[in-house]
């Protein structure tokens, strides 16, 4: 099950083979703090709101899946903008130096047991000018988007550098995820 609203995170589960029940859980999310201890925090509670909303047979057959995803340029976290003058902040901040996406994985296994992962992926744009950011911005992809842009999209033309997992920028870190259920899910099964 994913305990998740992202089209992201279900697209790259679904462009992998595997289907997924999905549950978003409503949780309120941290959004102060170490960024990698905040995203794992986030991803945690998701996580744990999703087994908690399975029903008891299906808490012996489900494995959970919980994700954040967060942008930070040193210590600060940019999360999703609450309007387009925030947007257009938060890109021309992050056009200045490069910054980190992190990742945070939570699998909750059909015994309750967790295992968890967190991938930090460097991130830089190139010199942007108000112009590109207000064009961008225009676009409407930074509406719930954590830094207020979508890699997958047109966010895309604003890079310069990207590495190692473009997968984590998008929303899901597919190797961090296959490290994570190895064991847990049957061969060849969803």
């Amino acid at each position: 099950m994913l305990a998740s609203a992202s089209p992201q995170r279900a697209e790259i589960l679904r462009s992998h083979g595997v289907t997924a029940d999905i549950r978003p859980s409503a949780v309120i999310e941290l959004q102060e703090g170490d960024p990698g201890e905040v995203a794992l925090a986030n991803a945690r509670a998701k996580a744990k709101a999703g087994r908690a909303a399975l029903s008891s047979a299906e808490a012996t057959t489900h494995v959970v899946l919980g994700a954040d995803t967060l942008v930070a340029l040193g210590s600060q976290i940019y999360g999703k903008p609450v309007d387009q003058q925030q947007a257009r902040q938060f890109l021309a901040e992050l056009s200045s130096a490069p910054h980190e996406v992190i990742g945070a994985i939570v699998v909750i296994d059909s015994d309750g047991v967790s295992r968890e992962a967190v991938t930090r992926t460097d991130v830089e744009f190139r010199h942007l000018t108000a112009a590109e950011i207000d064009s961008q911005v225009a676009l409407g992809e930074w509406e719930g988007r954590a830094g207020g842009y979508a890699i997958q999209l047109s966010g895309d033309d604003l890079v310069a550098r990207i590495g190692p997992d473009r997968l984590n920028v998008v929303g899901l870190s597919i190797v961090a995820l296959n490290g994570l259920v190895q064991g847990l899910l049957p061969r060849g099964g969803a």
